[in-house]
């Protein structure tokens, strides 16, 4: 989330925090790309960057895309079809605390202005935690929603909560799915395709930490904290794997 509103959590930044990294990247001549572009450009530019958003929030839309228009930037938006215009009752926030995803007129206007969408599969499950085939449905039915009404849809996933094994890699193979990004860089052995690593942005981090993310420097520190938020996320897996078919 790109949000000032009170959260426990530390998964969101504020949009004066968003403001500031945009524009310090900016000053060290970064390149913006959606993702598929920047996995697909042969230009290979030392300062690139690929800004990704998981699960669609309306906050994203309506902090950081104003931000991003401004420097004419895209970025690239992985959402839960079944949430748009709802609010995030899949996760368990401590005291109750929802947040609403983006309605869907708010991801058209997003893709019609050069963003990219993927999938977070539909209803933001753990794919490792379903049977087969409740996950083929999962990963089938929101790419067909996406490639139906999204006119810039990628065919990559982003999987919640982070969570893949190889029976979740060679299902998204075969409905069609290009490839999947992941939070740290784990899962050693698998297709690097489908377990493209990434670097989050959190409510602590300063300049500073953001400067090291965009160099990559001191990586094994941010990678270890980062596997410690990816642990904390699990709590919501824990809670509802039961209600999941």
């Amino acid at each position: 989330m790109v949000d000032s509103r009170f959260d426990w959590g530390v998964t969101r930044v504020t949009p004066g925090q968003f403001r500031s990294q945009i524009e310090f990247a900016l000053k060290d001549n970064f390149r913006f790309y959606t993702l598929t572009e920047y996995l697909d450009n042969s230009d290979f530019h030392q300062n690139r960057v690929a800004i990704t958003f998981d699960d669609g929030y309306e906050s994203v839309y309506q902090n950081a895309y104003p931000i991003l228009k401004k420097y004419n930037i895209p970025a690239t938006v992985f959402v839960n079809p079944n949430y748009l215009g709802r609010l995030n009752t899949w996760d368990v926030n401590i005291g109750g605390l929802k947040f609403r995803h983006m309605e869907r007129r708010q991801l058209t206007e997003l893709s019609e202005a050069g963003w990219e969408v993927g999938s977070h599969t539909m209803n933001h499950c753990d794919l490792t935690c379903l049977s087969r085939q409740a996950a083929e449905k999962e990963l089938s039915d929101s790419l067909d929603f996406l490639k139906k009404n999204i006119k810039n849809f990628n065919y990559f996933l982003a999987y919640p909560f982070g969570n893949t094994n190889k029976k979740v890699i060679n299902l998204c193979k075969s409905l069609g799915y290009r490839g999947g990004v992941l939070m740290g860089n784990g899962y050693k052995g698998l297709p690097e395709a489908f377990t493209i690593p990434r670097i989050g942005m959190y409510l602590l981090d300063t300049l500073y930490s953001f400067r090291q993310k965009l160099y990559v420097q001191n990586m094994r520190l941010y990678y270890n904290i980062q596997k410690i938020l990816n642990i904390c996320s699990n709590c919501t897996v824990l809670v509802k794997k039961n209600s999941w078919s």
